[in-house]
């Protein structure tokens, strides 16, 4: 056998630097790991977060929309069924998200002293649908409001 040089010889790694140099390389493989695992549930949450805003954006413009004298006879709580791309559904069949719009009071709250606008104060909910039991997660108030156009031109 042929005996190696002290030069030769030093230019080898030894079996602790070895494994130290791998048990590194395990704890920097497992950490980056983990930060993925967060990252991917952050924009899961993000997407979805984004998904009911347009969705609770859709249904306040629809009602928005509507003349005022087709609002105020509105039969409240309203029910909106969506997909969970958050497309429109007709009714409940197959849906993945539940955006219900109630009236604060039974009545229509007066205009403020001097100002010839009506206000309906609405509350938009929106929930995963019933299969689901995750809770309410987005739950907020909505102030609808027509001036009289007679008022407002002179």
């Amino acid at each position: 056998m042929k005996k190696l040089r002290k030069a030769e010889a030093s230019r080898a790694f030894s079996l602790v630097e070895v494994a130290i140099a791998f048990g590194i390389a395990s704890f920097a493989i497992l950490a980056l790991t983990g930060l993925g695992s967060i990252a991917l549930n952050q924009v899961r949450d993000s997407k979805r977060d984004i998904l009911w805003v347009n969705i609770t954006q859709e249904v306040v413009s629809e009602l928005r929309e509507k003349s005022w004298p087709n609002v105020k006879t509105l039969s409240f709580p309203l029910s909106y069924y969506f997909d969970a791309d958050g497309r429109r559904l007709i009714s409940s069949v197959g849906a993945q998200y539940e955006c219900r719009v109630t009236a604060v009071s039974g009545q229509l709250p007066d205009a403020p002293e001097g100002s010839s606008a009506s206000f309906l104060p609405l509350v938009v909910t929106l929930r995963p649908s019933v299969s689901n039991n995750e809770p309410i997660r987005v739950k907020l108030p909505v102030l609808l409001s027509q001036h009289d156009p007679i008022a407002s031109s002179q």
